[in-house]
């Protein structure tokens, strides 16, 4: 092994670039290459990731994604989705509107804007359209019916082919702040339904945002050594003094040994405890037994109302099963649930005050349309590219509004302090996502029909020029193509380009540190928290608009389109590993979008149909009758009574014989217990394959005798725990197909 391998300074200048290079290979989205060794010198000291990994073609199925989790397939299939949902609403509708009424309304023009426009039917009630959109949501309920029925199939395989710690585990919040080890073991392995139980690893959740704020210090300080040694070497003179700064991570370096030597006095419980079990049915008796739910525990807090639920040491806790290891917010556990809730208050509260921001923007350049269009007397031509450049400049303007609600939305989050990172996502996900829908879709109408609407009626609104029509499809276009352009020019990842090219032609003379370089040649993560949002706003805005302007479906069609096949080739060629992520994210979308999608659609039909004609067919009324109970129905228990999606059965393996193979763990994770416990694991893995590697050059040898073979292999069976034997079963198998193998490795036949 290369000592250039072993050693790695993060802070080390000028960064050696051979170095920053792999660790982008090892960062890209690529499929981890089978059988590679527990090696120091084949993994990246920077990230843990091993070097060797395979490029998947562009071609490739969505399904190979899932070597990350079941979150980056599942988005994918969201998109693939909301395109179908666009579809079936083209192939039942299509394009049937022409201008009608021009000799009617001399405000009307055959334009681009109006052409297509349901507002052109003024005769009489368009009854063939109201059908057809009855016969529209049927087939999209029954098509949601079977989309939730086919992710839930897919959570279920991935989660059945990957076995992970938090399959064992549970997640316990809201217990006594002081309670013991001890005091959790005898509740749970004493009281009275968990007699059975296997407890195998207590996991407590410590207050640790002081010490996460002195490693801060310390790399910081680290880094200001840093330039400093490298002006030295250059015989610059620094504006800091060296021996003030080793002075400063001296001191750092004593109050964290003193914070290890102490943790277990420092560190106050949060209340947030993990539990892993030995079987997984376990975990799922433990959380039967315990069915507090969030708003319970509040109702509690506040004094409103008290449950009469299990109670664990005298508290009423909450108990789900566990997320991952990775995904958990350590800095954010513990905070009560009624300080949270206000803080959500405060996020809504700012929220609605930024869209009421956007509609006085909004209804200034609304107000200018409407002048030009009344007052100003310009030629024909001239005011229609006034008045349709102030129309794209809306447009602008409210993907600006967007971009600034949604920076300013995830600050506000982060301050909810969620547990995990996928509720965070999610959190973020909803809000953007319902927030910049306001803003587009119903701030649009409410300018366009309340107030350019006073001194017309409201069906001139529509097909004037600068009106509805011609605003919303100005929307529309604009947002077919502006996805497109900011995936592809990011400027965070142009800057990085910029600064891999500095770093080549510097060489010796860069001023980064390793981290920066590193950090250079790593692609852009992709952020489901943002990505999905922004599919959900589009289908939106077009099944709202759609029973006005059909077009509208077209535009967003394209746009979904594009970015499917975009984000996918970056996410191949250019994106750095996001971290792994399971299905909650899509199931949560899921139950929040879709359903909302044909609600928003049965409402638009409502609203256009009667801004149009004055009146709505019966079918309009029963089917927004149907999509309201629909949308309140428990479609979970519809899937298992009538679609029969399966069941999540518990998978039989012990957590005994599965835990080597977990490449995550809680206590591995803690940032309390995370030193202490990578030791111990990193040595099982070391011996592990210490053995392994014995027994593959035994059996490598092919011209021994099979009495050989038996021989050597019981022996190593003897030195080697039989749960670190399980753990290479798989690869024992594909590496040596001579050998067929049956639990514990029993030795069958050899045929030669």
């Amino acid at each position: 092994m290369k000592k250039t391998e072993q050693d790695h300074d993060e802070y080390k200048r000028p960064p050696n670039l051979l170095k920053a290079k792999k660790h982008g290979i090892a960062k890209r989205f690529a499929a981890p290459m089978p059988f590679t060794d527990f090696d120091k010198g084949s993994v990246c000291p920077c990230c843990g990731y091993p070097y060797k990994n395979q490029i998947l073609p562009i071609c490739v199925s969505i399904s190979e994604f899932s070597f990350i989790g079941s979150g980056i397939v599942l988005y994918f299939d969201f998109v693939i989705y909301s395109q179908i949902i666009l579809l079936i609403y083209m192939l039942v509708q299509g394009f049937r509107c022409q201008i009608e009424n021009r000799e009617t309304h001399s405000g009307c023009e055959e334009d681009i804007y109006n052409k297509f426009s349901r507002s052109n039917v003024y005769k009489e009630l368009d009854v063939v359209a109201s059908y057809l959109n009855f016969a529209t949501l049927i087939m999209l309920m029954i098509s949601t019916l079977i989309y939730r029925r086919h992710i839930n199939k897919i959570c279920l395989e991935i989660d059945d082919a990957e076995i992970e710690a938090s399959d064992y585990s549970i997640m316990i919040y809201n217990a006594p702040k002081n309670c013991k080890k001890e005091d959790i073991r005898s509740y749970f392995l004493q009281e009275e339904g968990m007699e059975e139980l296997e407890l195998r690893k207590i996991c407590m959740a410590y207050e640790v945002k002081p010490f996460l704020q002195l490693k801060i210090e310390l790399e910081e300080q680290q880094s200001e050594l840093s330039h400093v040694l490298d002006l030295e070497r250059q015989k610059k003179k620094s504006s800091k003094s060296k021996t003030e700064i080793l002075l400063k991570i001296k001191e750092i370096h004593e109050k964290l040994d003193y914070v290890d030597k102490y943790k277990d006095v420092i560190f106050r419980f949060t209340g947030v405890i993990f539990l892993s079990f030995n079987y997984e049915k376990h975990a799922d008796i433990v959380c039967d037994q315990f069915k507090q739910t969030k708003f319970q525990l509040l109702l509690e807090q506040l004094n409103i109302k008290k449950y009469q639920n299990r109670k664990f040491l005298g508290n009423s806790i909450i108990v789900r099963k566990a997320p991952l290891p990775g995904d958990i917010l350590w800095e954010n556990l513990g905070i009560e649930i009624k300080e949270q809730y206000k803080r959500i208050v405060t996020t809504n509260v700012v929220t609605a005050a930024l869209l009421a921001i956007g509609l006085a923007m909004i209804f200034g350049l609304s107000y200018m349309q409407e002048y030009i269009n009344a007052q100003v007397d310009y030629d024909p031509t001239t005011t229609a590219v006034i008045i349709n450049f102030l129309g794209f400049l809306a447009s602008l303007i409210i993907s600006f509004i967007n971009s600034i609600l949604s920076s300013t939305i995830i600050k506000l989050i982060i301050r909810e302090q969620h547990s995990t990172k996928t509720e965070y996502d999610i959190s973020i996900a909803k809000k953007i996502g319902l927030a910049e829908f306001i803003n587009v879709a119903i701030l649009t109408l409410l300018v366009n029909i309340l107030i350019k609407g006073q001194n017309e009626t409201t069906l001139n609104t529509m097909y004037q020029k600068g009106g509805l029509n011609s605003d919303v499809m100005w929307i529309f276009m604009t947002d077919s193509f502006m996805p497109w352009f900011m995936f592809i020019v990011d400027f965070e990842h142009l800057k990085k380009l910029f600064i891999r090219r500095q770093i080549k032609q510097l060489g010796s003379n860069c001023k980064l540190t390793q981290k920066q370089a590193n950090e250079a040649f790593e692609g852009p993560m992709i952020n489901l928290a943002e990505k999905y949002p922004a599919i959900a706003k589009t289908l939106l805005m077009a099944l709202f608009y759609a029973p006005l302007l059909p077009a509208c479906s077209f535009f967003a069609l394209v746009s979904i389109m594009g970015i499917y096949w975009i984000e996918k080739i970056l996410l191949l060629r250019r994106d750095s590993k996001p971290l792994p992520t399971g299905s909650d994210m899509a199931q949560a979308m899921v139950e929040f979008y879709v359903d909302l999608l044909i609600l928003i659609y049965s409402l638009g039909n409502c609203i256009w149909e009667y801004t149009i004609f004055k009146t709505m067919h019966w079918s309009t009324w029963i089917s927004f009758i149907i999509c309201s109970i629909f949308y309140l129905l428990p479609k979970e228990r519809v899937l298992e009574f009538i679609l029969k999606i399966g069941i999540d059965n518990a998978t039989e393996d012990s957590y005994d014989s599965r835990s080597p193979t977990f490449l995550d763990d809680y206590d591995r994770r803690n940032p309390v217990t995370a030193e202490e416990a990578k030791k111990i694991w990193i040595e099982n893995q070391q011996q592990q394959n210490s053995d392994m590697h014995q027994i593959n050059q035994i059996m490598s040898a092919k011209q021994l005798d099979i009495s050989i073979y038996r021989y050597h292999y019981n022996i190593m069976q003897q030195q080697s725990r039989q749960q670190i034997l399980m753990t290479n079963h798989k690869s024992f198998s594909k590496v040596h197909p001579e050998f067929k193998t049956e639990n514990n490795y029993n030795m069958k036949k050899l045929q030669y």
